[in-house]
């Protein structure tokens, strides 16, 4: 989907506003740059995981718009290697719930509700 595009989806899902929130658990360049245009003024992005060594930030929006970065760091090699071994064993499964983008404020609140079990991905 183009940049612009999405954009103009996700302000039209929000009244204009933007999201409160993204979490990126790419961490390029590019969806740093996407997440930040999304975003409301005041909001959170929140990056997920070590993907590479370093990303530039555009300065002048994440200023201006006080944005908040933070990084998390869910586990490390050791833990993740355990967690394919487990999930190809079958001992642990995962489970993914995919909604439009349409939905988004009905997942948010499902969220809240903890009705989402495992992941919500928010397909454009």
């Amino acid at each position: 989907m183009k940049k612009q595009k999405l954009k103009e989806q996700v302000l039209n899902a929000t009244n204009g506003r933007g999201v409160d929130a993204v979490i990126d658990c790419v961490g390029t360049e590019s969806t740093v740059y996407n997440s930040i245009r999304l975003l409301n003024k005041g909001s959170i992005l929140v990056l997920v995981g070590l993907f590479g060594n370093q990303i530039t930030f555009p300065l002048v929006p994440l200023v201006i718009n006080e944005y908040s970065v933070i990084g998390s760091l869910w586990g490390n090699y050791n833990e993740l290697r355990e967690v394919i071994d487990l999930a190809k064993k079958k001992i642990i499964k995962h489970s993914i719930q995919k909604f439009p983008l349409n939905r988004i404020n009905e997942v948010i609140s499902l969220l809240k509700d903890g009705k989402i079990i495992g992941r919500a991905v928010i397909i454009p």
